[in-house]
């Protein structure tokens, strides 16, 4: 008989945990001990019905949900950190290690922090303490190491996501300073690759391989997380700076050919094959990853082309739910990032078609044999996934505890919260031959929206389905559809403006390039200062931001209010990098109708070769350079002429362009005029 015991401390430590934890016992004891810790684990979810297959697949996958994150502490509390010292946690808690980043924040953590929401503080708090340890967010650790793997800084998203779920027993205000820090320019602090292009430019560019694409997507969704639990801590400085990161996904929406695309500095690489794995898509195709927008699926809708046309294109993509990431355009549900893509289809008001691709891939890709699991675990990713596919319920969107609700595959499942009053009943009578969802009712309320919200989750409640054998018009309203977070899409988003001698606060050009800012003051354009174009009537007004705030638009069909005034023309204040570049806006009226205007700028650059009929109106030598220094290079900001508006109508918005050619635009204000044109119907 041996007795083992096992520290990351010393060996004294190993000692002491094997005598706590086996001392006076026998194998028999020890053996129904473990038993009985597994059994209450897995009684925090109770399902009624189905076949033995079906709760043998539900609790084996969700016994290997719960496996990890892992306890690291000694019996006494101490554990070594990523700092090699020894700490101690606070009496009644653990220190939990080993995180699969990439994959754990799409469901595991917010099953670990509905089921065990104690596990999920004490997992934050981990977190918390591995940032302040390491000075920075590892997106991988294993054990105490601090490692990079993948795509994205998901841990910040688990933080979130488990604080969203009511694990709050956590320094929040530590890990959200260490958020806030690590991720804001200069990007020295931050292990995201590339961030310092992402944070100034707001995607990262496809001639850098590495995944570019889905980096871009992953940071999004990261940065969406950080914003979320700032709202929910009051800091909205912090929300505001990061919801408009948070929708940098737009950047790499190519509205040309519908789909997100790897985008290079000239401009869209369509010929790129997005049935293409790996240089810019981890693990995945960009038709799998053009779903994968979770906190603004209603704004992607919209930029497929409505949902019709979204509709089509998911039902292709659905026909088959487990094709790989080799020359296909279909589903690849065996792997992380396809997880949210069926529950795309409750904001397309087809809940019924989430629940059958969720029924296809419970039975297709799962089951009972030594192959039962369709690909790589990642400590439990899958398995959660599946834990969640089977009770009708699904976290959305990470860093939020919205919930998708669908039919259950089970008649009632009950979740009980360890260490909680929290108590989650769904009743689903006749749902194995039935599985539609024909109404439903949220404690004892009839609801026809497809989701619930937050305040749901955090506090229970009881879910009463009636079921149906063919889909009818439950969810399909178009307030039925979950939340679509839309918070800074029409903000700025570029900071293209640095302090001399702080050239990394910012990048204009995607080659760390920015303008100076006291150049720029010298040259008329100081923050806040107003600048005519000649005498067409038109004066715009240079951004006051600070230093390393956003102060231009890349458009991408952002809406800027003019305020609902008449007006003769419009015009646009800005340059073009790696340009020109050129694309079309939309002005809005307060009636209702519309008109397209052309909007089209030179290089910053450009010596004296001007187009469009571009007035330069600031010009400054020497651009700042993010590393140190500055060049030679002359700069010029330039005003497009006027473009005739209807004098008759008033001008409520413009809608930027959605997409624009070769270089990357940049607009630093727009401006109108009442003053008649020179030129009737010039069209600049």
């Amino acid at each position: 008989m041996a007795r083992t015991g096992l520290s990351y401390v010393g060996v004294e430590g190993a000692a002491r945990n094997a005598a706590a934890e086996t001392r006076g016992r026998s194998f028999d004891a020890v053996r129904a001990q473990a038993a009985r810790v597994w059994r209450d684990a897995l009684g925090t979810v109770r399902v009624d019905g189905g076949t033995r297959d079906q709760r043998v697949k539900f609790y084996t996958a969700l016994y290997h949900a719960l496996l990890h994150p892992n306890v690291f502490d000694d019996v006494g509390g101490e554990y070594r950190g990523y700092d090699g010292a020894v700490h101690r946690v606070r009496p009644g808690h653990h220190h939990y290690v080993t995180y699969a980043g990439w994959d754990i924040y799409r469901s595991q953590a917010q099953l670990v922090a509905l089921l065990f929401p104690r596990v999920g503080s004490d997992i934050n708090q981990s977190l918390t303490e591995m940032a302040r340890q390491t000075g920075t967010w590892p997106n991988w650790p294993h054990l105490n190491q601090s490692q990079q793997k993948m795509s994205g800084d998901s841990l910040q998203s688990v933080v979130a996501s488990i604080d969203a779920f009511g694990g709050t027993d956590y320094d929040r205000r530590a890990a959200m300073e260490s958020m806030r820090s690590t991720q804001t320019l200069p990007a020295d602090a931050t292990l995201r690759r590339h961030a310092y292009q992402y944070a100034t430019v707001g995607f990262v560019e496809s001639r850098k391989g590495d995944s570019a694409t889905s980096k871009t997507l992953e940071y999004a969704v990261d940065d969406f997380g950080i914003a979320q639990l700032a709202k929910r801590l009051g800091d909205t400085e912090t929300y505001d700076r990061f919801m408009v990161r948070a929708q940098s996904w737009q950047n790499l929406f190519d509205d040309v050919g519908g789909h997100i695309r790897p985008r290079e500095r000239t401009g869209f690489d369509r010929n790129f094959d997005l049935g293409e794995r790996g240089n810019q898509f981890e693990q995945a195709t960009g038709y799998q990853y053009g779903w994968m927008v979770p906190h603004n699926v209603g704004t992607l809708v919209e930029k497929r082309g409505g949902v019709e046309a979204a509709l089509r294109d998911l039902d292709e993509h659905t026909r088959e739910l487990d094709a790989g990431v080799y020359g296909t355009k279909g589903a690849y549900l065996s792997n992380q990032p396809s997880f949210t893509m069926p529950f795309v289809y409750h904001w397309l008001g087809r809940p019924d078609r989430t629940g059958e691709v969720l029924r296809r891939a419970v039975d297709e890709m799962y089951g009972t044999s030594a192959s039962g699991l369709p690909g790589n675990d990642d400590l439990g990713s899958l398995s959660s996934w599946y834990v969640w596919a089977n009770i009708g319920l699904f976290p959305v969107v990470p860093g939020t505890a919205d919930l998708a609700v669908s039919g259950p595959l089970f008649e009632r499942v009950v979740l009980d919260s360890a260490d909680s009053r929290r108590r989650i009943t769904l009743d689903a009578p006749g749902a194995a031959g039935a599985p539609y969802v024909a109404a439903l009712k949220v404690d004892g309320r009839a609801t026809t929206r497809s989701w619930l919200p937050s305040e749901f989750v955090r506090e229970g409640g009881r879910l009463t389905f009636r079921t149906a054998a063919r889909p009818g018009v439950w969810g399909t309203g178009a307030r039925d559809v979950p939340p679509s977070y839309t918070d800074g899409t029409d903000a700025r988003n570029n900071i293209g403006t640095t302090p001399d001698g702080h050239g990394g606060l910012g990048s204009l050009d995607l080659s760390d390039n920015s303008l100076s800012r006291e150049r720029l003051a010298q040259a008329g354009a100081a923050p806040g200062a107003r600048l005519p174009l000649g005498d067409t009537g038109i004066e715009f007004l240079w951004p006051d931001a600070g230093p390393g705030e956003p102060d231009n638009w890349i458009p991408h069909g952002q809406r800027v209010t003019l305020g609902g005034r008449p007006a003769t023309g419009i015009s646009f204040l800005g340059l073009a990098t790696n340009g020109p570049s050129q694309g079309s806006a939309v002005v809005e009226y307060t009636d209702g109708t519309t008109q397209t205007v052309p909007v089209g700028f030179t290089d910053w650059t450009p010596g004296t070769a001007y187009q469009f009929g571009n007035e330069p109106l600031v010009t400054t030598t020497g651009r700042n350079r993010a590393a140190s220094g500055s060049d030679t290079a002359q700069t010029k900001v330039f005003g497009t002429r006027p473009v005739a508006l209807d004098p008759a109508k008033r001008v409520a918005a413009v809608v930027l362009p959605t997409g624009t050619d070769r270089g990357v635009m940049h607009v630093f204000d727009v401006a109108l005029t009442d003053r008649p044109l020179p030129g009737a119907g010039q069209d600049g």
